[in-house]
């Protein structure tokens, strides 16, 4: 079955938040939206909010797909995760990370890497 852009989008999303439950982490919001941009996922490593990147490609492309995060979209990531932070009454107060989960599928096979403290 083949998706469009979105239903990839939402279906590493998705997997990427029950790689990281399996791992103890907690969903805070999926999809955080402002109008600088969005945040995938933001979920609780114990007293850590991290801020999570998901990005997949297909195989036998020139780059990994966590070259994609360049530091435009890393500044914009910051900035969005600065504003979900005020909006919560945890700005200056609470410890967060940035971290980038990767999904390549080669040869049908789906491979997952999870970069912590990625920026």
């Amino acid at each position: 079955m083949r998706m469009n852009r979105r239903e990839k989008g939402t279906y590493y999303e998705q997997k990427s938040l029950h790689f990281l439950e399996a791992l103890g982490y907690q969903l805070c919001t999926m999809n955080y939206r402002t109008k600088i941009g969005e945040i995938d996922l933001i979920v609780m490593d114990q007293e850590t909010y991290v801020f999570v990147e998901v990005k997949s490609l297909m195989a036998n492309l020139d780059f990994h797909p966590s070259e994609r995060v360049d530091h435009k979209k890393q500044k914009k990531i910051r900035t969005v995760a600065m504003q979900y932070m005020i909006d919560i009454d945890q700005y200056e107060i609470s410890p967060m990370r940035f971290d980038v989960i990767t999904w390549e599928v080669v040869q049908g096979q789906e491979k997952v890497q999870h970069f912590i403290n990625a920026f």
